[in-house]
């Protein structure tokens, strides 16, 4: 079983628009019991504190896992990290008694 990083992401665009979503969300729905982590690292830069704010992404990615992809949101964890030059956002799938991902 998977444990792990999964996809990392630069520069982002909406999280609904890119196409790793839908890779990642069959990899998560094949694993059922797993935790689904997503990480958010926000920007200092003038894109990220405007339309790429935590608040606006991590709305956005609970969305699109809850009512697009039909995720039960208990296995879904929206994770603030550290301030970067520009926005970042790590998806990991976590199954039952691994540890939870490092948030720098």
């Amino acid at each position: 079983m998977f444990t792990g990083i999964i996809e990392e992401v630069g520069k982002v665009a909406k999280i609904e628009q890119r196409g790793e979503n839908r890779r990642i969300s069959i990899q998560a729905q094949n694993t059922p019991d797993a935790q689904l982590y997503v990480i958010i690292y926000p920007g200092t830069d003038r894109a990220s504190t405007s339309k790429n704010s935590f608040d606006k992404l991590s709305k956005r990615a609970l969305d699109y896992m809850v009512k697009t992809r039909g995720f039960d949101p208990r296995r879904i964890s929206i994770v603030r990290g550290s301030n970067h030059a520009s926005t970042g956002v790590e998806i990991w799938i976590v199954p039952p008694g691994a540890q939870p991902p490092v948030v720098q």
